[in-house]
């Protein structure tokens, strides 16, 4: 009788559990507490790790601003520094004293005469140890048309990853044209790079460069789409910061370079979706009723992933779990 009686009060125990409307577990998500407003072409920002400010790009005014963060409730603008050309990415060091600014000097415009494609771009080093003074201590020479940036410290020097892109500039006639026509025209660009530059930020005439060539053998072997127009697009450095990868957008692949060798350890092509429901009738109707990318067959780079960024899991390395 009694295990008959425990029995009970353990059924009707599991029954009243059952029938409690348990509050849902929070679910992450972003909430917007500030914002702020920049005049101009704003593209790319980033940051200090400790959330004490940010630098942003402007392309349109040429300069790099800064942000006090200290109130992220009520961010303010702390100080504009002039670059010389259109800046197309920025990067802050580790204890985010200093900000590298990498900036395309000769834009090529449609319509007009190529610029010498020649004439180099330039690394910016603005000095942020007084952020509402910042100014720009030094320029580099780097390649024509830089597009990223990612910045490591290697002892008392910064050591900056740059993705050189050298976009297509498409000639006809001695005039550049949409570069969506190549066929119209002759491309006059240098084929893209990665350029590994390390500066003592104290000395700023202190510096080194190393340029890697993407090898067209290399992203032939990994069957990346355009061999001989590498196209880098996106930098990041590991954790460990021993290991940068480079998206080649274009070319639906990654590139991976060593740090502690400056020299270029792989590469790997990101392949294609496997087939999803799609709607790919212009029907005027909605149905997911084909199949991409098989289904477009058409269209020669039909499903391909063609990174733009990338970034590392800040777990290095990646548990077995999320592999």
């Amino acid at each position: 009788m009694l295990r008959i009686l425990i029995g009970i009060a353990v059924i009707a125990a599991l029954l009243v559990i059952a029938t409690l409307q348990w509050p849902e577990p929070p679910r992450p998500e972003f909430i917007e507490i500030g914002s702020f407003t920049a005049d101009g072409n704003t593209e790319i920002v980033q940051a200090a790790a400790d959330g004490s400010l940010a630098v942003f790009t402007n392309a349109e005014h040429q300069s790099i601003g800064v942000i006090d963060l200290s109130d992220p409730t009520n961010p303010v603008a702390l100080a504009t520094v002039g670059v010389p050309g259109e800046p197309t990415s920025v990067a802050l060091s580790p204890d985010a004293k200093w900000a590298l600014t990498v900036v395309h000097v000769t834009p090529a415009d449609k319509g007009a005469e190529p610029a010498d494609l020649r004439l180099p771009g330039v690394l910016g080093v603005i000095d942020l140890r007084e952020p509402a003074a910042a100014k720009l201590v030094s320029v580099i020479g780097i390649g024509n048309h830089p597009d990223s940036i990612a910045v490591t410290d290697a002892g008392d020097s910064l050591v900056a990853v740059i993705a050189i892109e050298n976009e297509p500039v498409i000639v006809k006639d001695n005039v550049v044209i949409d570069s969506d026509n190549p066929d119209k025209g002759t491309d006059i660009s240098a084929p893209g790079v990665v350029q590994i530059v390390t500066i003592d930020p104290d000395y700023p005439r202190n510096w080194g460069v190393v340029t890697l060539d993407i090898a067209a053998e290399l992203l032939t072997h990994e069957l990346m789409l355009f061999a001989d127009d590498p196209q880098p697009e996106y930098v990041a450095i590991s954790p460990g910061r021993h290991m940068a990868a480079v998206s080649l957008q274009e070319n639906n692949g990654i590139l991976l370079i060593d740090l502690s060798t400056a020299e270029i350890s792989g590469a790997f092509s990101l392949g294609t979706v496997e087939d999803r429901p799609a709607d790919l009738l212009e029907d005027g109707q909605t149905s997911l009723t084909q199949a991409y990318p098989s289904g477009a067959a058409d269209q020669a780079l039909a499903g391909i992933r063609s990174p733009d960024a990338i970034s590392f899991s800040p777990r290095w390395p990646v548990p077995p779990e999320c592999r």
